[in-house]
């Protein structure tokens, strides 16, 4: 059965078994449990997801595989953007917020799907095919709201310095 059938309230699954032409031109990695997949919000250069391909509500519910995976495919990202952009530090965090919003749907099911949000942090602009990233917030809490879409032509070139690194 698939994964939008079993999940129909999870905003992933559609994502990960039919991926839109800018998900498969902006994809960095694919593993075996994990895609990595650079966001077109780029408010911090290289702002990724790290998203897990099958449907698990929980990081309990990651088999010992899935996490060395995870740690894995999370240290050559933390090392490719590094040497692509020389960012000061990166944020990471597994949120799953949307998975609890019912948007006034009385049928709805929680239906949360493990992936992580992957922020690279800078002390100082930098500038990739013409456009400039700054983030004005280091050394303080991310603020929602904040963004900066890339065209595809820009986010391939951001995806593709970070493949040659990976």
């Amino acid at each position: 059965m698939a994964l939008t059938e079993q999940y129909p309230y999870c905003e992933i699954c559609p994502i990960i078994e039919n991926p839109g032409q800018q998900d498969i031109d902006f994809r960095i990695h694919e593993g075996n449990a994990w895609r990595v997949t650079l966001r077109d919000n780029q408010a911090l250069l290289g702002t990724a997801f790290i998203t897990l391909k099958d449907h698990k509500a929980g990081l309990e519910q990651l088999t010992p595989a899935e996490d060395e995976e995870f740690v894995a495919i999370r240290n050559r990202l933390i090392g490719a953007v590094g040497v692509a952009f020389g960012p000061d530090g990166v944020n990471l965090s597994c949120l799953m917020n949307f998975g609890f919003r019912s948007n006034g749907d009385p049928d709805f099911t929680p239906q949360p799907h493990i992936h992580w949000h992957f922020k690279p942090r800078y002390s100082s602009s930098r500038t990739v095919a013409g456009e400039t990233f700054t983030d004005p917030e280091f050394a303080d809490y991310l603020r929602l709201g904040r963004g900066q879409r890339v065209s595809p032509a820009v986010g391939r070139i951001i995806t593709a310095r970070i493949q040659e690194n990976f």
